[in-house]
C-alpha cells in the first residue's frame, strides 16, 4: 500500500473491480458523491473493516491515511518497529483477504439483481446456434460500435431465446450495471412516446416532471451502461428516426432488438439474421425435445423420417417442438401428412397446419385451459390464477399442464419453488383468430 497524501485515480485493475464502483458512487455525510479515488476508496472500506477487524485497520489507518511512520506508532505503542511492520504486513493480507471476500459478494449481488430483470428461460438446450450466440455475446461485450444491434427472422425462430441466453452469458463481469427488458404489446408499437415513459417509470424517480424525463434518462444512460431489450419490435424498424432516437440514448448503453422485419435500409441498426437449423441441428432438436418429454421411443421413427420433418417444417424449433408433441398422440405418418411439404414463404401456414393438428389432438381439459392462455399476461401466471381463469379443479388443471406443455403448447418457466405459465406469442395469435374467432 501506497501513501494516500495526493488524491489519485484508480489503476485500471482497480476500476474494474465492482466493490470499487461502489464504494466510490455513494454519496458522502453531506449527500454529495466524491470523484472516485484510491484516497476515497481505502478510506471507506478501512472504516468497514473496522467493524470486524478494529486492530488491523487502526494501524492501516495511522500508517497510510494519517501517514505515521512505522517508528512513530513503535514509539507510541512501546513495542519494537520490527514489531510494526510485521502486524503491518498481517493487516495488509488481512484487509486484501476481507477485499477479496467484498468483491465476490458484491459480484454475487450484481450477478442476482441482473439475473432478476430477464425473463424466466422458458428454453431447454439451445442447439444450433453456438457461432451465432459466441458473435451476439461478443458484439454486446464491444466497449464501442455497434450500439443498437437487431436480431431478425421469422415467428418461432428462437429470436427472444437466442437474446435472453446471451444476457445470460454476460452476467459474470458483465459490462453493463443494468439490464431492462421490454415487450412490446400486440398491436401497439413502441412509439418514442410510450417506450420513454416505460424507461422513466423504471429508471427514474416517480417525482420527477414530465418535462425533466427526457434530459434524465439520456444522462442516466450516458453514465451508466444499460442493456435494454426490447422484444417484438417490427413496424417500429421501418422508421429510421426511430433507430436514430434510440441512439440518442446510447453509448455506453446498448439495445438489443428482436424483431420478424429487417430494419430500413437507412436504420442505423447491426443486423443479425436468425435463420433457420440445419438438417442435422433439426434432428437435434427434436430429439432432445423427445427425451425432454418422455418420448423416447419415438426417437427411431424422428431418425428414419428426420428428412421428410425438415422439408415439411424446414430448420423452424418452435415448428420442430410442436411437431415432436405430436407424437404422443398421433403416428409420425398421420403428422406428415398433415403438414404436406410446403414453401419456404408458407411459415404462416405451417403453424396454422401444426395447431389445427394440435387442437383435434386435446383433450377437452386442455382445449379449455389453452383457450383461457391468452388472458395471461406475458409474464406469466401461477397455479393459481391459471386454476381462476381456466374454471379447472386442482387434479384436471394438472393434467391440462402437463399435456399442454409436453405439445410445446405452453411454457413453463422460474424456479422449483414459483413456476410460472405462458404461452408463446404465435400460439395466441393461432387460439384468438382461429379458435376464439370461429365460435
Amino acid at each position: 500500500m501506497q501513501s494516500l497524501s495526493k488524491r489519485a485515480a484508480a489503476s485500471p485493475a482497480l476500476e474494474r473491480l465492482q466493490l470499487y464502483e461502489q464504494v466510490c458512487s455513494q454519496p458522502g455525510r453531506t449527500g454529495r458523491k466524491a470523484p472516485a479515488s484510491v484516497e476515497l476508496f481505502v478510506r471507506r472500506t478501512l472504516r468497514e473493516f473496522r467493524s470486524e477487524h478494529p486492530g488491523h485497520a487502526q494501524l492501516l489507518t495511522r500508517r497510510f491515511v494519517e501517514q505515521e511512520t512505522a517508528k512513530e506508532i513503535a514509539h507510541s505503542l512501546s513495542i519494537s518497529q520490527e514489531t510494526v511492520n510485521r502486524n503491518q504486513q498481517r493487516a495488509i493480507q488481512r484487509f486484501a483477504d476481507w477485499l477479496l471476500a467484498q468483491e465476490q459478494q458484491v459480484h454475487q449481488q450484481r450477478r442476482s439483481q441482473l439475473l432478476a430483470s430477464l425473463p424466466p428461460a422458458s428454453f431447454g438446450e439451445l442447439v444450433g446456434v453456438s457461432a451465432l450466440q459466441k458473435k451476439l455475446v461478443g458484439l454486446l461485450r464491444r466497449p464501442q460500435l455497434p450500439w443498437v444491434v437487431c436480431l431478425t427472422g421469422i415467428g418461432g425462430i428462437g429470436k427472444s431465446s437466442l437474446a435472453n441466453q446471451a444476457a445470460r452469458n454476460l452476467l459474470d463481469n458483465s459490462p453493463y450495471t443494468h439490464i431492462l427488458w421490454l415487450k412490446a404489446a400486440e398491436g401497439q408499437p413502441l412509439s418514442e412516446r410510450t417506450l420513454l415513459a416505460e424507461l422513466s417509470r423504471r429508471l427514474l424517480p416517480t417525482t420527477l416532471p414530465a418535462s425533466e424525463r427526457l434530459a434524465a434518462l439520456q444522462q442516466r444512460l450516458k453514465l451508466q451502461p444499460h442493456l435494454i431489450v426490447l422484444e417484438d419490435v417490427d413496424s417500429e424498424l421501418a422508421n429510421p428516426a426511430w433507430v436514430d432516437w434510440l441512439h440518442s440514448f446510447a453509448n455506453p448503453s446498448r439495445f438489443l432488438l428482436c424483431s420478424r422485419q429487417l430494419p430500413a435500409a437507412l436504420a442505423r441498426a447491426y443486423t443479425l439474421p436468425v435463420g433457420e437449423l440445419s438438417a442435422k441441428a433439426a434432428l437435434a432438436l427434436m430429439s432432445y425435445q423427445a427425451r425432454e418429454v418422455g418420448l423416447e421411443a419415438a426417437l427411431p421413427a424422428l431418425r428414419k423420417h428426420a428428412a421428410a420433418l425438415y422439408a415439411r417444417t424446414g430448420g423452424n424449433p418452435l415448428a420442430l417442438k410442436l411437431a415432436v408433441g405430436l407424437l404422443h398422440s398421433w403416428p409420425i405418418t398421420s403428422i406428415l401428412d398433415a403438414l404436406q411439404e410446403r414453401s419456404q414463404p408458407d411459415i404462416a401456414a405451417l403453424y396454422t397446419a401444426i395447431y389445427q393438428a394440435s387442437w383435434q389432438a386435446l383433450s377437452d381439459d386442455g382445449r379449455r385451459l389453452l383457450l383461457a392462455m391468452p388472458l395471461v399476461a406475458a409474464e406469466g401466471a401461477g397455479l393459481a390464477q391459471l386454476r381462476a381463469i381456466s374454471g379447472l379443479g386442482a387434479a384436471a388443471l394438472r393434467n391440462a399442464i402437463r399435456e399442454l406443455h409436453i405439445r410445446s403448447l405452453l411454457e413453463a418457466s422460474g424456479s422449483a419453488d414459483s413456476v410460472r405459465y405462458s404461452i408463446h406469442q404465435l400460439t395466441r395469435s393461432f387460439v384468438r383468430q382461429h379458435i376464439l374467432d370461429e365460435d
